[in-house]
């Protein structure tokens, strides 16, 4: 039922040869998005005479005129999800490849928290699950009931691994690498197998579906590897760090309530902390509040920065506009009836 929906449109689908095809495209997307690489469809047109006879045909040709009504059958081979055995990092010096590799799983572990593109129910997920054999553990279980052999943020869709290697650069960025790159792709005919744990990896064109490939177009193709049985892979991705910006300076202006000194402490912010902007932000709204708590309700805090030409090192100013303090004039009582105002 589900994978009807992926080829209907508005719930109606032609069974001409071109409106069959784009369903089909539509089908064989689906299941790319879903990390099925290896999916394969076989389409039949079954056309039914008035007879009820029944005639199997390529779908790319239509029905002859006797026949009164037509069927599509289409015979999918999902072939093995694929999981990602290990991601090779290149280029990074600043934090080492497990750290790498764990934060990417660990947004992949999210992302499937949220997107249930991960798990399609098939019967290699019931294996997984553990469901298809009911047997008391003691028993040990069949054969035919795969274990999975990785944790959860493995499957491999190439969609949400390009949005992961993106959330590497925002790693970097948080620690001061402002110009921080990296990426998924690369040209693999310049890549040589490799060997992980006695498996042989080698080099592999990833399909992709239409979405997909439109936003990496300018990227190129992703850097993977796979194994000779097609159930895992090797990622490579390549990282550019650029120079990392500290903070070298902070000044205060504005202030008159509070010291420099308990403004800087109640920021967070020190010298030589890596340049963060999110952090500049937090900072801002932490002073706004030490401010509010003491009544002064209008008070406004705007930063600003600048940076040496290497972008190593860079200036923070913060500019506090206190505003006037805010004190409790008359206080109104309505509606009181059973306790007295002065209470």
């Amino acid at each position: 039922r589900e994978l009807r929906k992926v080829m209907l449109v508005k719930g109606q689908m032609r069974t001409t040869p071109e409106s069959l095809q784009q369903g089909l495209k539509r089908l064989s997307d689906h299941y790319l998005r879903h990390g099925f690489l290896h999916a394969e469809l076989h389409p039949v047109r079954v056309c039914v005479d008035i007879h009820g006879q029944e005639r199997a045909q390529t779908m790319t040709l239509p029905c002859k005129e006797d026949a009164v009504r037509q069927k599509i059958h289409v015979t999918v081979v999902e072939g093995p999800s694929v999981e990602v055995a290990k991601i090779i990092f290149r280029g990074n010096k600043f934090f080492n490849n497990r750290f790498l590799e764990e934060e990417l799983y660990a947004f992949m572990r999210e992302k499937e928290q949220y997107d249930d593109v991960f798990q399609p129910i098939t019967t290699e997920t019931v294996d997984q699950l553990g469901l298809s054999d009911r047997r008391p553990e003691h028993l040990g279980r069949s054969r035919g009931a795969k274990a999975p052999r990785f944790g959860r943020g493995r499957r491999y869709v190439p969609k949400y691994y390009l949005e992961g290697v993106e959330h590497i650069v925002g790693i970097y960025q948080e620690k001061g690498f402002l110009a921080a790159q990296a990426t998924d792709a690369c040209n693999l005919e310049a890549i040589r197998p490799t060997r992980v744990k006695a498996l042989q990896f080698s080099p592999y064109a990833v399909p992709l579906d239409d979405a997909t490939l439109s936003e990496r177009e300018e990227l190129g193709s992703p850097c993977v590897l796979m194994d000779e049985d097609g159930d895992q892979l090797v990622l490579i991705v390549t990282v550019e760090e650029g120079v990392q910006t500290l903070l070298s300076e902070l000044t205060f202006d504005g202030h008159t309530v509070f010291t420099g000194s308990k403004l800087q402490e109640v920021s967070g912010l020190s010298r030589s902390d890596a340049y963060n902007e999110y952090q500049i932000r937090t900072a801002v709204q932490a002073m706004e509040k030490l401010y509010r708590n003491h009544g002064y309700m209008f008070v406004k805090g705007q930063w600003d920065s600048s940076f040496s030409p290497d972008m190593r090192r860079a200036k923070l100013s913060f500019e506090i506009t206190e505003g006037p303090q805010a004190r409790v004039g008359r206080i109104r009582i309505d509606g009181a009836e059973m306790t007295s105002e002065k209470l």
